[in-house]
């Protein structure tokens, strides 16, 4: 296991440039992270932060229902 030094502000910071900068989803974006950085996936959750973690929550319920969903 590779130790990483992150805290949640500056891993969301880089999950949200790679999501825009690659037009992907924010647990895609994750995801891509933790494979280029050979870490992981189940050892970044405490490092995703509470606003994301509702983003993510937010964007799958509305793709799942649709926009009459209200978060």
């Amino acid at each position: 296991m590779i130790k990483f030094k992150q805290n949640s502000k500056t891993f969301s910071m880089k999950i949200e440039s790679i999501a825009k900068e690659k037009k992907i989803s924010h647990m895609d974006a994750v995801l891509d992270y933790c494979e280029k950085n050979e870490v992981e996936p189940d050892t970044v959750g405490r490092l995703i932060s509470k606003g994301l973690k509702e983003e993510y929550i937010y964007k799958f319920l509305r793709e799942k229902y649709g926009d009459w969903i209200i978060y």
